[in-house]
Formats: structure tokens, sequence, C-alpha cells
């Protein structure tokens, strides 16, 4: 029980488990986002790379191998457009869900509601702050399992997740709200045009590699 003072409220959290419920039911459409973008990046893959052609060789000799691999790659990065930008969306999404009064999805339908500490509204950079905590979700699930259910995010974001109730509603400031959405598109916009362009380096080299290593096993070979 963690106790605090606004207006002789009491603060008390809710369980663990039904945080844990809460925070599935909010993670359903980020992952959904993504397996869309999956889906859409595989077709795209499976379209523009011969496949069965490559199956059903014999033989390839180094060039032919070499443009093998150039064809796999550069249909790689073709699945790179759509899952960067249902990765953009799955954050945006994430980022932003609670800036509607403290409440989630996952709270708004386990009745629960996010606070600070004594109980009085969380500002909303608080809550951006608070969720992208995203980024280390493997910390965040020890400290989970560790801590009854209060996470990392809570501790270095001084909040906690209570039952609603009506004299914790908090206010809904339109403006702060379009503001805080907009520098959450603009982040992770950029995000997801710098994973893109990471991996598409990252694959640009690893065939420049491959075509150095091949060229120079033909000069040997002489």
């Amino acid at each position: 029980m963690m106790e605090g003072n606004n207006n002789a409220n009491t603060v008390v959290p809710v369980t663990a488990s039904t945080r844990l419920i809460s925070a599935l039911i909010d993670y359903i459409p980020m992952m959904m986002f993504m397996m869309i973008g999956n889906t859409i990046g595989m077709a795209s893959f499976f379209e523009s790379f011969p496949m069965h052609d490559i199956i059903n060789s014999q033989y390839m000799g180094e060039e032919e191998s070499l443009n093998m691999m150039k064809n796999l790659f550069s249909s790689m990065t073709g699945m790179l457009v759509p899952l960067s930008i249902c990765m953009a969306l799955s954050y945006i999404y994430f980022l932003s869900k609670d800036l509607f009064g403290g409440r989630s999805p996952g709270k708004r339908l386990q009745k629960l509601q996010l606070v600070r500490l004594d109980g009085s509204p969380v500002s909303y950079p608080r809550m951006i702050l608070r969720n992208l905590f995203i980024v280390i979700w493997p910390v965040e699930i020890i400290m989970y399992l560790a801590n009854s259910g209060q996470r990392l995010r809570d501790i270095a974001c001084k909040t906690t997740v209570v039952a609603a109730a009506e004299e914790k509603r908090q206010p809904l400031d339109k403006q702060k709200i379009i503001i805080s959405m907009l520098i959450i598109s603009v982040f992770c916009t950029l995000l997801g045009i710098l994973y893109y362009w990471s991996m598409t380096y990252l694959l640009e080299w690893y065939v420049n590699i491959m075509e150095t290593v091949l060229q120079q096993s033909s000069v040997y070979a002489y």
C-alpha cells in the first residue's frame, strides 16, 4: 500500500494481475500494427524476389550468386518501408495512449487510472516520458515481477495506477493533447525514418562485403 495526501484522499494501487491485464490490452493495437507491417512487407518480398526460381535452380556460379544476393537484399529493403511506417504508427499509439485523462484503452476497460503518487493528475510530458520506458521492456518485466506490479516507469516518474474514481478524474486540455500528439508524431516519424535508413545502410554494407569477398576469391582462384 502506498499513501499520499491530496484533499485527504488515500492512493491505493491496484493489484499486479489487474495491471497485467490492462497492459496486455494496451499492447494489442501495437502488435496489430506490427503484424500488418510484417504481412505487407512479406507479401512485397515474395512478389519481388524469385524464390521459386532459386529453389529449382541446380547450380549458380559466383556471379549468379552475387546477383541473387543483391536481389535478395533489394527485396528486403522493400520490406522496410511498410515495417518502418507501421513501427512509427505503433509507437505513436503507445506513447499517446494515456493522454486522454490518464486512461489508456486497457485502463478504461479495467476501470483504472494513472495518477501521481499523491493522487494528483499526471502532466502530459510525464505521461509521454513514462511510456518511453517501453524501449527497455525486459527491465520493465523484471521490475513488474519483482515489485508487485510497480514498474520502473512508475518509480522513475513517481506515478501509480489506481482504481478510477470521479474525484480523481483528470480534465482534458485539448490544446495540450494536440501539441503532445504532434510532438509524438514527429518523434516517431523520425524514429521510423532512422530505422529505415540504418537497416538499408546495413543491408548495402553487407552486400558490398560479400561482393568484395567474392571478387577476392575469384582473384585467388586464378
